[in-house]
């Protein structure tokens, strides 16, 4: 007898980024500490008829399907986890999950805090697997960003001076996987208006984490802060214009490899850990497999 995990990612959306890290990747993730407790972990694309299992709907599944999907997911006898990353805060659809999954300290505490009643599964995002190839030339200071081109501030002018490099990091091909080797520190400075969502989970400092390098971020992103902690030094300045980020970067590049260099390094090892395959594990078999939640599945046949 086989107990089983979906996680359901949508059927039309399934090529985003989203689906990719949070599903396919994740359960690649999971899936030996699944099958050491009895588990089976699969990824299905599209609210097709899944019976007494346990359901991790991914936010693109919960995009497409809404509250019907959920609802039709629980007359199947599933247990539903609604995994919404950095999606909207769905009133009408959180309440009738069986639980959540938060990828984020922040977003842990709002849900603990709105959702009493529910239980709370603490998923940090990790960073893309595939960053355990690469080798970072870590001689020599470089700058660079990885993401959208809407999500750092400064990104056109910063790249025309020279001081940052803008990599558009958002393909499912990631063939920009290996220009991560190029740069010795991360440039993560969020437009002011991203700043106020609590859902948004570190991804940045988790890449950065993952290849060993410091990263920039703004002095009040909430939940920067609290993955690095209030003596890190490399906190732009909230606000500041152009000039001021200029001459900001000006001295980080200035403590290359000093001590404040070093310290930064250092905290991005806990970070690196905080978002590491294994500790992902750690969290899942005590909080999901082993807390009770899944209790009754027992008896659910094999494929």
């Amino acid at each position: 007898m086989i107990r089983h995990i979906h996680i359901l990612i949508g059927e039309t959306l399934w090529r985003a980024g989203t689906a990719v890290m949070r599903g396919d990747q994740l359960a690649d993730i999971l899936r030996p500490a699944a099958e050491a407790e009895g588990f089976q972990v699969s990824v299905t694309r599209g609210l097709t008829e899944i019976r007494d299992a346990a359901v991790i709907m991914n936010k693109t599944a919960i995009t497409e399907y809404g509250a019907g999907g959920v609802e039709q997911l629980l007359s199947w006898g599933n247990r539903v986890f609604l995994d919404i990353l950095d999606g909207p805060d769905w009133k009408t659809i959180l309440p009738l999950a069986h639980g959540l999954v938060s990828s984020s300290f922040l977003q842990h505490e709002r849900f603990r805090q709105r959702y009493p009643d529910k239980p709370v599964v603490y998923i940090p995002h990790h960073a893309n697997p595939r960053l355990e190839s690469v080798r970072v030339d870590t001689s020599t200071f470089r700058c660079g960003y990885f993401g959208s081109a809407e999500g750092a501030v400064f990104l056109p002018e910063l790249a025309e001076a020279g001081i940052v490099d803008t990599i558009i990091a958002i393909s499912r091909s990631a063939d920009w996987i290996p220009r991560f080797a190029d740069y010795s520190i991360h440039y993560a400075v969020r437009p002011a208006r991203f700043l106020p969502s609590v859902l948004k989970p570190f991804t940045k400092g988790a890449t950065a984490g993952a290849c060993g390098v410091p990263v920039i971020v703004c002095a009040s992103d909430t939940e920067a802060r609290r993955r690095l902690g209030d003596d890190y030094p490399y906190y732009a300045p909230a606000d500041t214009d152009l000039r001021g980020m200029i001459d900001f970067l000006a001295e980080v590049r200035e403590s290359f490899g000093g001590p404040r260099w070093q310290h930064a390094l250092k905290v991005m090892e806990s970070v690196r850990e905080e978002a590491s395959p294994a500790h992902i594990r750690d969290l899942f078999r005590r909080d999901f497999l082993r807390s009770g939640l899944l209790a009754g599945l027992e008896t659910v046949a094999g494929p």
